[in-house]
């Protein structure tokens, strides 16, 4: 049979299916959990302690009481049992899924966690040499992370989820193919990823989608302040067609990164009086002082012979209506700052990769699960000195102020709990 692999002449972009999820993930102690499943008053005490601390992991309906109802078959691959509950109010039935083991029991956490945990910056085969594993089982450990609702298993308060986005694309290949890859991101987190065959207004229209889609998961009537975007059209007209109240504000950096990029050696003076001038202005603290500036600004530049550098400056001073909204909402993104350092540790992975090989489906799967594992790995780990208990471990516990568990790993399972799952299908042609 003859592997299936991208065409971009054939491709017609994915359709992105809802299920419903009806695990509920909880970080029981591995040591206890043989003898905790078997007795029933223990367990129920455990489970109502969980549901006091975190009610946002279990259904509404749990308030209205639940029950015990029966086990799953005991699992070939780990050798436990899964317990099930039923909730009184409406009948549905949950299973309660240990943390310490892999979703479909494929594997122990502790082993997921070295895997994972070197993932982002190691390719599947060199992984597997390490583990003593078939690459594919790496890849799938890796990939089916990226199934889950990513804003839900991030944010998981209504009231956390952030008003002041930035948005970018970066362009990528599949199978040799350029794509573009639509991103989301706020307080230092991916909250959305989505592949677009082309960069034009409705692709990138339903690659965003996705992300709204999941945030109204979270929050029905979710609806962002402000997006910070570097001014391409497409990406703006696609964000006002998603939320049409949204206030765009265009991305300062991109705007002197453009002046920079067409320096040259022989104007690298002029360019560093015209960046100085150029961050004088940003730094302005109100939207009249800033006209002021990029007026003045303006006629200094005027002053300059005619070059590729006076004619970017000229193109900066007239984006002057995309950059003061940012004055009407100080919270907001001023420049993608945020956004291009999650992107230059992407850059990495994807080079050490060797970008994406196969489907659309695989490399959504792929990516999607990169930018979720992201929120939940640690910054960075001292094993002598380990963790202070005041010390930020990840963009998860800085965004939402707490962690489920010590392992970054089964913190990341237990967030996923009831979260959507998507199933990626290739359009019919």
């Amino acid at each position: 049979m003859k592997r299936a692999i991208f065409c971009k002449e054939t491709s017609m972009g994915l359709d992105v299916i809802p299920m419903d999820n009806k695990t509920i993930v909880l970080p029981f102690d591995e040591t206890t959990y043989a003898e905790l499943i078997n007795d029933k008053t223990t367990y129920k005490a455990v489970v109502n302690a969980y549901i006091a601390a975190h009610p946002e992991l279990f259904p509404d309906s749990i308030r209205d009481g639940w029950s015990l109802h029966g086990f799953t078959k005991e699992s070939a691959k780990q050798g436990i049992r899964i317990r099930r509950i039923l909730t009184k109010a409406d009948g549905e039935v949950w299973q309660l899924r240990p943390a310490f083991v892999m979703p479909y029991m494929t594997c122990d956490t502790a082993t997921a966690e070295q895997i994972l945990f070197l993932s982002e910056w190691t390719p599947d085969w060199a992984l597997a040499r390490v583990f003593k594993l078939d690459a594919m089982t790496v890849y799938r450990v890796k990939t089916h992370m990226g199934r889950y609702n990513i804003v839900g298993t991030t944010v998981k308060k209504a009231e956390m989820l952030p008003k002041d986005l930035v948005a970018d694309e970066k362009q990528t290949r599949i199978s040799g193919d350029k794509v573009s890859l639509a991103t989301t991101a706020a307080k230092q987190c991916f909250l959305g990823a989505s592949l677009a065959l082309k960069a034009g207004e409705d692709e990138l229209t339903e690659a965003y989608q996705q992300f709204k889609h999941e945030a109204r998961q979270v929050d029905a009537a979710y609806q962002p302040d402000t997006v910070n975007t570097d001014g391409w059209q497409a990406t703006m007209n696609a964000w006002r067609t998603l939320f049409p109240t949204i206030c765009l504000i265009r991305c300062f950096l991109h705007a002197v990164l453009s002046i920079r990029n067409v320096a040259t050696t022989a104007t690298k003076t002029l360019y560093d009086q015209i960046a100085e001038q150029a961050w004088h202005v940003y730094k302005a603290g109100t939207k009249r002082s800033f006209s002021q500036r990029v007026r003045r600004l303006r006629e200094w530049g005027a002053t300059l012979a005619d070059s590729p550098l006076k004619s970017k400056l000229q193109k900066l001073c007239e984006k002057k209506a995309g950059f003061l909204p940012a004055y009407d909402f100080p919270q907001g993104l001023r420049t993608s700052n945020m956004i291009d350092r999650l992107m230059q540790r992407l850059d990495k992975y994807l080079l050490a990769k060797q970008y994406f090989h196969g489907t659309l489906a695989s490399a959504e799967r792929g990516i999607r699960a990169y930018c979720l594992l992201s929120n939940f790995r640690p910054y960075a780990y001292n094993p002598t000195a380990g963790y202070k208990d005041s010390q930020t471990r990840s963009s998860f516990e800085q965004l939402n102020g707490f962690r489920y568990h010590d392992c970054w790993l089964q913190n990341m399972l237990v967030a996923t709990s009831r979260q959507e799952i998507y199933r990626f299908q290739h359009k019919k042609i």
